[in-house]
């Protein structure tokens, strides 16, 4: 009764919650397609930031062994597959150069690629998460998706490297896989990735024809 007609409030709704869980700030973790924009921005060399769409699936498996063993390895194998990331504009690029699929088809990629989805930080144990914001389906939340942070090695440099996420909210994300508590990532500006992806997305439209929709 203390709503009143015309009023309005804020809520949270928990989705799930994962006591003691690992966690990274959300502005840590990149998608596959913004891998290269990230180690741009962050001055990392290409080389050391190429990311084998396979060990996603190899990951899946893994999380999939260490919970249920074998026999749900072999369940979680199809969700590997869908969730190893959308294909990149160089992906493309080079499978056009490759003569193996068409403008058209190239076109039709990139599109569905766009609608899938410095400094340092840490990652932290025994924090526990909440998922809210962006947190998809509870299956997807289990299984884990996608995803890819530069860690800061011994020797200083970053390397990117792949990671499955689990709930995330405003904040933070659960990391399945891939991050073990105390080793240092990269923290990415959102601004300066937005603005260093949508600079690759036009040299890569340019380069292809200028027909492809890597703008919104």
């Amino acid at each position: 009764g203390l709503l009143k007609p015309g009023m309005s409030a804020e809520v949270t709704v928990i989705v799930a919650e994962r006591p003691d869980a690992l966690t990274l700030p959300n502005n840590a973790i990149v998608t596959q397609t913004e891998v290269l924009a990230a180690a741009s921005v962050l001055g990392v060399p290409e080389a050391r930031a190429q990311i084998d769409p396979a060990i996603f699936q190899e990951m899946t498996r893994e999380l999939a062994v260490r919970r249920g063993g074998p026999a749900a390895a072999a369940a979680a194998a199809g969700d590997a597959t869908a969730s190893a990331g959308p294909v990149t504009p160089a992906d493309v690029r080079a499978r056009v150069e490759r003569g193996e699929i068409t403008q058209e088809e190239a076109r039709t990629l990139i599109q569905q690629a766009m609608g899938a989805g410095a400094g340092a930080g840490r990652a932290r144990g025994a924090g526990g998460a909440a998922g809210g914001q962006r947190a998809r389906s509870g299956a997807s939340a289990e299984n884990g998706r996608p995803g890819v942070v530069f860690i800061r090695g011994a020797d200083g440099l970053l390397t990117a490297r792949a990671v499955l996420i689990g709930v995330n909210d405003w904040n933070n994300s659960e990391i399945l896989m891939g991050v073990e508590e105390g080793e240092v990532v990269a923290l990415i500006g959102g601004a300066a990735l937005q603005a260093r992806q949508q600079e690759r997305n036009a040299q890569m439209q340019s380069r292809m024809g200028g027909g492809l929709p890597f703008g919104r």
